[in-house]
């Protein structure tokens, strides 16, 4: 293994400035605890500990679905505010096919690959790429030996019970009996590439496409998903460079939520943090 792995904090640079972060995933209450003493207590010694834990500057940051009003107060009474949202992209392909020009990361191009997205990334907050690599699944496509596009690609499970909008209930209800299109999304098994850490060499964003599906050839899936801050530099130059496939289209255009709680760092600081596009990981939504 070339490399992988979480971490409970993380540091990060922004504008020049050293933070400690710490993300926040699968926090969820009882339904019939919410609003009770009891999650009051909970959600109390939550605020405690997190307030306990660094007297450096640190962001405590996580993800709240649009739709979800119920976490939104739950954040909101810990401290958390709205700072940026992000977006969902879904790739999908019938049948996709492998191009010869698109293989599994070797060694000697790690190093090349991290300084390419760290310039890529430069001026984004909440950076990482811890997880990048992970299980050899990076992917890169070159044109000779110069790399113009690189992807890591995880495998992902889920059992999906629910979709918002209308399109999400034809999704859940109608997809799965559809012949040929249930090889895109079965809700009860759906399994997808989940890709983050993209590179992408100005210029060549088409391949981006022939990156994702080669990915998901190599890895026996037909459907791909990546989520993206839409005023970042990448979303804005790959977000119509090519063509994503029926899933996208069926998909709600919901907004998540990129919510956070400062701890020693000033108002002024703070801005870099609403001003600059969210990297979004894959690895922290999945």
């Amino acid at each position: 293994m070339l490399g992988g792995g979480r971490s409970p904090a993380r540091e990060i640079t922004v504008e020049g400035k050293k933070y400690i972060t710490w993300y926040g995933r699968y926090f969820t209450i009882d339904k019939q605890y919410q609003g009770s003493i009891f999650g009051g207590l909970l959600l109390k010694h939550l605020k405690d500990y997190m307030q306990g834990l660094s007297n450096l500057p640190t962001i405590f940051y996580a993800y709240v679905d649009e739709a979800n009003p119920r976490s939104s107060k739950l954040l909101k009474y810990i401290g958390f505010e709205i700072i940026r949202n992000f977006e969902t992209s879904v790739f999908s392909r019938m049948y996709p096919k492998k191009d010869k020009q698109v293989t599994k990361i070797q060694n000697e191009d790690v190093e090349p690959v991290l300084a390419l997205l760290k310039k890529q990334y430069d001026g984004n907050v909440f950076v990482n790429f811890d997880n990048l690599f992970f299980q050899d699944n990076y992917f890169v496509l070159k044109n000779g030996t110069e790399i113009i596009a690189g992807v890591q690609a995880s495998v992902v499970k889920w059992k999906v019970n629910r979709l918002p909008g209308f399109s999400g209930k034809v999704m859940i209800k109608v997809l799965p009996h559809l012949p040929f299109i249930s090889r895109l999304f079965n809700p009860k098994n759906f399994s997808f590439v989940a890709f983050e850490g993209m590179y992408c060499k100005a210029g060549y964003e088409k391949k981006i496409f022939t990156l994702m599906e080669s990915a998901c050839a190599e890895l026996k899936l037909c459907t791909g998903m990546m989520w993206m801050d839409p005023e970042s530099e990448l979303s804005k130059r790959v977000k119509n460079a090519g063509e994503w496939g029926i899933m996208n289209k069926m998909k709600e255009d919901l907004p998540v939520h990129v919510v956070a709680g400062f701890r020693n760092v000033t108002k002024e600081d703070q801005q870099a943090f609403y001003k600059n596009p969210t990297y979004i990981s894959a690895f922290d939504l999945t």
